[in-house]
Order: C-alpha cells, then sequence, then structure tokens
C-alpha cells in the first residue's frame, strides 16, 4: 500500500504538471464550492443567528462535505483494491490528480507577467481575476504585480504542499479530503462579517490541517531563495519578522519569505472581526514592484512544490523499510 500511495501521488503530480486541473464538473473547485454554497443557504435556514449557532452551522456544513465528496473516493479506493487492485490503484491516480492543482496557477500568472510587462493592464486584471475570482479592476501596476506575488506563494502552501502531504499520508482520499476543507477555507473561511463565525470552523480547521506543510514548504522556499541567488538574508528577516502577521498564519509563512526575497511589501491585508478593521503588511519596500517579480515568484513556487514532493515521497517510502 505504501508503493501504491506513492505511485499515485506522483502520477497525480505529474498529470497536474502536464494537463493543469480537470476541467468543468470534474474541477474540485467548482463542484465541491457550488455544494457548500447551496446547503449554507438551507443550514442557515435551520440555525438561529447566534454565535453559537453559526459556528455550528459552519460545522455540519464541513460534516456534510467531507461524507460526500471525501467519504465516496474513500469508498470506491476500498471497493476497488479490495476486487481489483489494478482500478484501485488507477482511481487513487485520479483522486490524487483531482487534489493537486499548481500548473493552472503557473500558467495564469505567466499570462500576468507577460501583460504588465507589455503595458497591457486590461489583459493583466482579467488573467488575475480568473487566478483569485475577486473583482480587481481599479488595480495599478504595482498591486498587480503584488497581487500575483501573493497568489504563487498561497498556491504554494495550500494547493500545492498541503495537498502533497496528505496525499503522502493517504493518498487520493487524503487528498481528496484536504482538497475539500481547503475550498471550504477559500468559500465560506473568509473574513468579513457575513462568515466571522459561520466560517469560523473552517478556518480553523484548515490552519491546523495546513500548519505543517505549509511550514516545510516555507523552508524549503527560503533554500530556493539561495539557489536562484535573491535577496536571502532580507527573506530571513522579514521571514521571522512577518511570518505571523496575517489573519490566516500559514500563509503569511510563504508570503513572507517572497516578500523578503523579492525586496517587496506585499498588499495590505484588510479584514473584518465582527465590526473592526485591521490592516497588516509583509515586507518592505526597498524597491519598485517590476514585472520580472512574478516571473521570481512563479519560479520559488515550483521550486518549493517540488522540493515538497520529493520530500514527502521520500518519507513516505521510508516507512516502507522500517515498518
Amino acid at each position: 500500500m505504501i508503493l501504491n500511495t506513492v505511485a499515485a501521488m506522483s502520477a497525480g503530480f505529474v498529470l497536474n504538471l502536464m494537463f493543469g486541473a480537470p476541467r468543468g464538473f470534474l474541477n474540485p473547485e467548482n463542484f465541491v464550492s457550488a455544494f457548500a454554497q447551496k446547503l449554507e443557504k438551507t443550514l442557515r435556514k435551520f440555525y438561529q443567528d447566534s454565535p453559537e449557532a453559526q459556528r455550528m452551522a459552519g460545522a455540519v456544513l464541513i460534516f456534510f462535505v467531507l461524507l460526500i465528496f471525501a467519504g465516496i473516493p474513500l469508498a470506491l479506493l476500498i471497493l476497488g483494491y479490495m476486487f481489483l487492485p489494478v482500478l484501485g490503484l488507477v482511481l487513487d491516480c485520479f483522486f490524487c490528480w483531482l487534489a493537486f492543482s499548481v500548473r493552472d496557477t503557473r500558467i495564469a500568472l505567466s499570462s500576468i507577467f507577460r501583460a504588465v510587462r507589455s503595458g497591457n493592464y486590461n489583459r493583466a486584471v482579467k488573467s488575475l481575476e480568473a487566478l483569485t475570482g475577486t473583482d480587481c479592476s481599479g488595480l495599478d501596476e504595482d498591486e498587480i504585480i503584488k497581487k500575483a506575488v501573493e497568489c504563487a506563494a498561497d498556491c504554494s502552501a495550500d494547493n500545492g504542499a498541503g495537498a502533497l502531504f496528505f496525499m503522502a499520508l493517504a493518498g487520493g482520499f487524503g487528498g481528496m479530503l484536504y482538497r475539500c476543507i481547503s475550498i471550504l477555507n477559500k468559500t465560506i473561511g473568509i473574513n468579513t462579517p457575513e462568515y466571522t463565525d459561520f466560517g469560523s470552523p473552517s478556518r480553523t480547521l484548515w490552519t491546523i490541517l495546513d500548519f505543517i506543510p505549509a511550514s516545510v514548504c516555507g523552508l524549503l522556499m527560503k533554500l530556493d531563495v539561495r539557489f536562484l541567488k535573491l535577496d536571502g538574508h532580507n527573506c530571513k528577516r522579514i521571514f521571522k519578522r512577518d511570518r505571523k502577521k496575517l489573519s490566516k498564519p500559514n500563509l503569511g509563512i510563504c508570503r513572507s519569505v517572497m516578500a523578503g526575497a523579492l525586496d517587496i511589501q506585499l498588499t495590505t491585508e484588510e479584514y473584518y472581526s465582527g465590526e473592526s478593521l485591521r490592516a497588516r503588511f509583509i515586507g518592505e519596500q526597498f524597491k519598485p514592484c517590476q514585472p520580472n517579480d512574478i516571473y521570481w515568484a512563479s519560479q520559488l513556487m515550483y521550486g518549493s512544490v517540488f522540493g515538497c514532493f520529493l520530500l514527502f515521497a521520500l518519507i513516505r517510502t521510508a516507512f516502507m523499510f522500517i515498518l
């Protein structure tokens, strides 16, 4: 089973690098978020509008999402390995492919890089909106670059390292379980008054699950900073000072590494806690933002994610000889 897990994890990794994430209804970003949004409307009708009740509703939503979108893959994998091991392995590879997603982010970053470098800011904004799913109109060149760097950092810790870590632990089932939590964190775990209580269970669970992979990814990214001969001294300083500044601290790890390595200050993070609005910064602006910052952020993303893949695969394989 250990070799099956490593093989499935490797296949999912390679498939994503070759073809990107599945399209349409096969993309977890689509079917998990759509189901969660519909279930949210139903649950809000059945639970009172109090903090405790809304947190309970958010926890119930997590339970049903995992029951369907992680439970069904688990059942299929168990049946497949029991009655037809080859089919079980194929399903394992398929679910690992669904769970891991990095190539599409790199393609979007490349499109933004080329658009900003050529001065085509309208195309850069459209590519950024497609990547983030948010309204980016009105952003100037510096803000577009900073937002793109943030996306690269967040993808490294979340879609990359987080998915790989749980794929190494439990194959396709582990990957799908983590991916569901990650999508819920992006869908209902956002820091707005509407989701302060309802999204609290999703934020908490994702923070716990992604802490180790995000930390490992940040350490490997620091090594990649030295390999690429970026500003390693400032990277180390900003990492120590700013990695815990975000409301989602796991994301602050890789953001602080990239901000320090590129000598820029990432955009202000504004988030709601009840009615109070706070702003925090990552890094210091030692130079103007440049299109090349997007290129180097993409390189750091791919380098750290590839390092995580090798590390997690080697550790998982080592268990075969220990056990």
